[in-house]
């Protein structure tokens, strides 16, 4: 579970970026108007646009383009028939560009015109990821640190089972370390097992993800990828797990070894 969440947080640090990498320069215009006046409508925009500066290339959308933009969210074809698709231009734009001198001198002209900038969604987007990558974090720090105390209770159980094997070890000369890294070879080797185990399981459940979302075209259910970093972090998991169980193991085991 803990290696599923914290493969989703970094799933999230990459759809972000990879959405910042999309959208950064890209404005797209949007004008509502009548099949007979599209032509007119888009030759008077895209005039306006020549005298607007920071915009450095502009493309006029086919109705079969804006028609496949459409599609995710109303289907097929016959879902579109006798709907007027607004007529779109994507602006790519550079430094100094001003959406809102350019909504002003298109409003100025033409009705029913919108302007969208990504900027204000793809902010609202990185809060909302951001807020969610910290819980599934905190979620998965307090699953490392009951794995931790689990640790330390079954070393505290085990010397007590184990306390007369423990006196007759010491009776034969073995030292305070001999006993203690009995301990924490055992317990990091169980621990380190069974974190190995639960990131193989997560890292399958996360590439069988992968293979369904890969080729879906859907704007709502995000594709769920898997790169260089997820298999990292399946990786090193069941190496730190097995460290920390090690040390808190030698940590818990020494002070009691001492009070007996």
């Amino acid at each position: 579970i803990t290696a599923l969440l914290l493969a989703v947080g970094l799933s999230f640090a990459r759809s972000l970026d990879a959405q910042q990498r999309d959208v950064t320069g890209n404005v797209q215009v949007q004008i509502s108007a009548p099949e007979k006046e599209r032509s007119k409508a888009t030759d008077e925009a895209l005039a306006i646009i020549k005298t607007v500066q920071g915009v450095s290339d502009t493309v006029v959308l086919k109705q079969e383009q804006v028609a496949d933009l459409l599609k995710p969210w109303l289907g097929d074809s016959e879902a579109l028939e006798g709907i007027d698709l607004p007529v779109m231009i994507e602006l790519k734009t550079r430094e100094g560009f001003d959406a809102a001198a350019l909504k002003k001198a298109l409003d100025a002209k033409l009705k029913n015109v919108r302007v969208e900038t990504p900027q204000k969604w793809l902010e609202q987007l990185a809060r909302v990821l951001r807020l969610a990558q910290a819980a599934l974090l905190l979620l998965s720090l307090c699953l490392i640190a009951s794995l931790v105390a689990l640790a330390v209770l079954i070393a505290r159980t085990a010397l007590r089972l184990h306390f007369k094997a423990v006196n007759l070890l010491h009776l034969f000369g073995a030292t305070d370390d001999y006993i203690l890294r009995q301990f924490q070879t055992h317990n990091a080797w169980m621990v380190g097992k069974g974190a190995l185990i639960g990131s193989a399981v997560a890292a399958m459940l996360l590439l069988a993800a992968h293979a369904v979302t890969g080729n879906m075209q859907n704007p709502v259910l995000p594709q769920i990828a898997f790169g260089f970093g997820h298999a990292v972090l399946f990786i090193l998991l069941p190496l730190f797990i097995g460290f920390v169980s090690y040390i808190a193991t030698r940590l818990t085991v020494q002070g009691m070894l001492q009070r007996m």
